[in-house]
């Protein structure tokens, strides 16, 4: 990325797009607006109507445009994984260095045999991700065993993939808008990019999105599994809906993501929220029906996921949609016995937690991504990407859209 060059990211969200604008300037990033539209084109991410997804990028574009009098020519893609497949690979190669010892053209080496993984036609290989390295003495090392004495090492391979047409659909309807796609990584980069910091042994992202629920378990930032729902918060948004009558949207949203939580309330009436017939709403009714749906789709994920993995003592960073659910960590700390908390950074002036990904593409962009894509950008520069306007540059002011959850 060059001195002063201007990025914007695209994200497919649920049922909606959303592209962030900015600057690459003096070695750091400034961020200077986000833009969101509901897309009827996505079934959650799926795209089911491409004429739509087109009219509605345009859209983002020539809003961007009015407002910023940038020309977008080029995005970088945060890819749902919502499909994704992950397959192990085992690779045995040569020490070619003097003394078998380890080196990094050795690594290099055995990076170019992932290019023998046989796949089916129908799936598209996004990564490839070294999860371990076994030396002759049967030793066996989770990072590149450079400097070690062996005559072979055999290395494991996670293989992400997505059916090829869920990734053509996305790659060709950005085309098609004659728009170019400089960069693309996985959402599952761009949450770890987000959260972590490299030293992380153990631990997980739960990020609740309207349509999906998925816990991604890493070590040491590498993605070893990732346990899914096809449903997320719109099983609690279809039961409020029906039990208290609300047919505004706009004021479902609001009580069950700002006003209502899935802890217990004493409280009779909530004199902020009314049913479609001017009935105040009882906010223990209102938590009880969050508590009881929140309850059933983390206990369904949960008992997923424990058939893959043990959970307890594993600390769980919760982020997207649903993690607005006041309560839902600790909902889910009881659940799991995990130790979970709600990630919410402030680096980019975002204090929504379903910014997280919007966040992880940014730094994933921040310096020219290594062999190992799974880097942290956070610690090492805390302060390079910012939000405020203490510099020359043609934009006027700093604008932030912060408005209510889309």
């Amino acid at each position: 990325m060059n001195r002063n060059q201007i990025f914007t990211t695209i994200e497919f969200i649920d049922d909606l797009i959303r592209m962030t604008i900015g600057e690459y300037y003096n070695d750091k990033f400034y961020v200077f607006d986000t833009f969101k539209c509901k897309c009827n084109g996505l079934d959650k991410t799926n795209i089911v109507d491409k004429e739509e997804v087109k009219r509605t990028i345009l859209e983002l574009v020539k809003l961007i445009k009015d407002k910023t009098e940038i020309i977008v020519e080029e995005l970088i893609l945060c890819m749902p994984s919502e499909h994704l497949i992950i397959e192990n690979f085992t690779s045995t190669s040569p020490v070619n260095s003097k003394n078998f010892l380890i080196s990094q053209y050795d690594i290099n080496e055995v990076y170019k045999s992932t290019s023998r993984y046989r796949h089916s036609d129908d799936r598209k290989i996004i990564a490839f991700a070294p999860l371990e390295y076994q030396l002759d003495d049967g030793q066996k090392l989770d990072i590149a065993p450079i400097g070690y004495k062996s005559t072979t090492f055999k290395t494991l391979f996670n293989v992400f993939m997505l059916p090829i047409d869920v990734f053509d659909s996305y790659i060709d309807v950005i085309n098609e808008c004659d728009l170019k796609v400089d960069k693309y990584y996985l959402d599952a980069d761009c949450l770890y990019a987000s959260v972590f910091e490299e030293d992380n042994i153990l631990s997980s992202i739960l990020n609740v999105d309207k349509y999906s629920c998925s816990l991604y378990l890493y070590k040491k930032g590498k993605l070893l599994n990732k346990i899914s729902l096809t449903y997320g918060t719109n099983i609690i948004e279809e039961e409020v809906e029906k039990t208290l009558q609300i047919n505004d949207y706009n004021e479902l949203k609001k009580m069950i993501y700002n006003v209502g939580s899935c802890l217990e309330s004493s409280n009779d009436y909530l004199s902020v929220c009314q049913n479609s017939e001017n009935r105040f709403i009882s906010e223990k009714e209102l938590n009880a029906i969050i508590n009881s749906c929140t309850r059933k789709l983390l206990n369904d994920l949960i008992s997923m996921a424990n058939k893959e993995s043990t959970l307890t003592n594993l600390d769980v960073y919760i982020t997207g949609y649903g993690a607005n659910i006041r309560g839902i960590d600790k909902l889910f700390s009881d659940i799991s016995g995990c130790n979970a908390s709600i990630y919410v950074s402030s680096i980019l002036g975002l204090n929504n937690a379903s910014y997280c990904e919007t966040i992880g593409l940014i730094k994933l962009n921040y310096k020219k991504i290594s062999q190992n894509k799974y880097i942290n950008l956070q610690n090492d520069n805390y302060n390079d990407i910012i939000v405020s306007r203490d510099k020359n540059s043609k934009f006027d002011k700093f604008i932030l859209d912060e408005e209510e959850l889309d």
